[in-house]
């Protein structure tokens, strides 16, 4: 299901394609290689914390897990709302960001 900026504060199953990227501009590939080997095992073992968001969707914490969701056929996530933060959203799409 799409994130929804008007929902609850937590919001699980939301589709990672519906997230909009942060101020990160560049992924680390150790970080992101853990997220995809923690998502991607059988059961998947799920984030310590939720993706962290803004009321509008943009991501503040949780860029790598977002992109490993995204390359695993787009992996449900459980989004936190964090009421009071406010970033614009980058110009590069979580999903094309160079990794480095």
């Amino acid at each position: 299901m799409p994130f929804d900026p008007n929902g609850p504060r937590i919001q699980t199953n939301v589709d990672p394609r519906t997230l909009l990227p942060g101020e990160q501009t560049s992924l680390s590939a150790g970080r992101l290689n853990t997220q995809l080997e923690l998502l991607g095992s059988k059961p998947p073992i799920p984030r310590y914390t939720p993706i962290r968001v803004t009321r509008p969707g943009v991501v503040y914490d949780g860029h790598h897990g977002v992109r490993a969701a995204i390359q695993l056929q787009n992996r449900p996530i459980t989004v936190e709302i964090m009421e009071g933060i406010n970033i614009p959203p980058g110009e590069v799409p979580i999903s094309e960001m160079p990794i480095r």
